[in-house]
């Protein structure tokens, strides 16, 4: 199965470097990405930097609808749904926090998908700050994140906590359910 990054190439496997945005894709013909390739790609862009490189939504977008996929989960609505990169911990929350790397805030432990209508109701509200049943509902499928760590990872001081869930999820996904 091939992924198309929407830029034309289609993925189904190599480390590309493309306008100084580092990502791993799978390409077809050249086989898989080996398990510890993944394993390296997902522990530094949790952590927000790739090959000396910031990670970004626009780099990483690719990687969670990869991921999605492989979970093999569905839309909750109908087809034609459109999904927007949603960041776990808000954006404004780090603008007034110097105590958290920068680079965190557009890593792939920070970043989910989320359909762009939940993504517009949730604004930039932290997890436990959500109060929408249906909503709460949505974050929980498409980041795998549960409700009872909903206020765990609102305290953004708990952001190392966060990343390294997220690296073990991410990890799973790429290193057992791909297979």
């Amino acid at each position: 199965v091939d992924l198309c990054l929407g830029n034309g190439i289609k993925c189904s496997g190599r480390f590309v470097q493309n306008n100084e945005r580092c990502i791993l894709v799978e390409r077809s013909g050249n086989g898989k990405v080996d398990k510890s390739e993944w394993i390296e790609f997902i522990t530094h862009a949790c952590q927000g930097v790739y090959n000396g490189i910031k990670t970004n939504e626009d780099v990483l977008r690719s990687v969670l609808y990869y991921a999605h996929a492989i979970q093999m989960h569905r839309p909750h609505s109908i087809m034609g749904i459109t999904f927007d990169v949603d960041h776990i911990i808000p954006r404004e929350r780090f603008k007034a926090n110097s105590t958290i790397p920068e680079h965190f805030e557009n890593s792939l432990a920070n970043l989910s998908l989320l359909p762009t209508k939940d993504n517009i109701s949730k604004k930039a509200k932290c997890l436990n700050e959500i109060t929408d049943e249906w909503l709460q509902e949505q974050i929980v499928h498409y980041s795998g994140i549960s409700k009872d760590k909903f206020e765990l990872y609102s305290d953004i001081s708990n952001w190392t906590l966060l990343m390294e869930d997220r690296t073990s999820l991410f990890v799973q996904i790429f290193s057992t359910m791909r297979d």
